[in-house]
């Protein structure tokens, strides 16, 4: 299987579909942060919608839950993050329905390589007791409780700000977490956006004596020694990443120009 891994669109979905239709793929994989951008419209983003509703309903399309997702999904004091706004959430509204909202998750897994593909990662932290090792059952029950949580205008960690955020919690969670205070897992490898990386994609690890390093995936030269590593591959849909037998390259997409060059394992 070939995965196409795309993130943070905010409203730049003609860019996302020129990458989708130039890269060969077999599924996409969207790390959710659809909606809202500097000086956009509620029209932008409901072309947005419309462009995504169409996504939605093709087999091979993954759309994760990205922050900016949720808070229009289901619009309350828990769910609140800049750049909302009634006009947009109505126009968000007029397109998607609950129908639509169902078929975005939290995370996507892809056992071979072991990698966990979501907008802003997973940390332990957020997931309960972070002596406790995790697995892919344990973190899709904490997200299920806490989208329910959620939904209800309740506070939960795996969907909240960190400190960093102006959140009340040390370390955000999977739709908030700060790459720059993301934790390597040594149980998977992880692919994220929502921090934006400029101007190449960043990896995370555990250097020497267990201290975390980070690198540009230009420096980086450790894939195949690192089963720790973090990605993040969000540069304004400057670069995304394929996935192919497990193994990862990251690739740069010249949005004027349509070039495309490559780094990575």
């Amino acid at each position: 299987m070939r995965y196409l891994i795309i993130s943070d669109i905010h409203t730049h979905h003609d860019t996302a579909q020129r990458i989708i239709d130039s890269v060969p793929h077999d599924v996409v994989v969207c790390l959710g942060d659809f909606f809202d951008d500097f000086g956009d419209t509620a029209r932008n983003n409901e072309d947005t919608a419309i462009w995504l509703k169409d996504k939605l309903a093709q087999a091979n399309f993954v759309a994760c839950w990205g922050n900016h997702d949720i808070s229009y999904w289901c619009p309350n004091r828990a769910t609140w993050c800049s750049g909302f706004g009634d006009g947009k959430q109505a126009a968000v509204s007029s397109v998607l329905g609950p129908a639509d909202w169902a078929k975005f998750r939290p995370f996507y897994y892809i056992q071979e390589g072991n990698w966990l593909l979501s907008n802003a990662g997973v940390n332990r932290y957020a997931f309960g007791n972070p002596a406790c090792p995790l697995n892919v059952e344990d973190i899709g029950q904490a997200c299920k409780e806490g989208l329910y949580a959620t939904s209800l205008g309740q506070y939960h960690p795996v969907f909240q700000a960190g400190w960093d955020r102006g959140g009340v919690n040390r370390y955000g969670g999977i739709t908030w977490q700060s790459f720059e205070t993301l934790i390597p897992l040594d149980e998977f490898r992880q692919v994220v956006g929502h921090t934006p990386s400029w101007p190449q994609p960043q990896v995370r690890f555990f250097g020497k004596g267990g201290n975390i390093r980070q690198q540009s995936v230009g420096n980086f030269h450790g894939w195949g020694n690192h089963p720790e590593i973090v990605v993040d591959i969000d540069t304004h849909n400057r670069h995304y990443a394929v996935i192919e037998d497990g193994k990862i390259s990251i690739h740069s997409f010249n949005i004027d120009l349509h070039e495309q060059k490559q780094t990575g394992e």
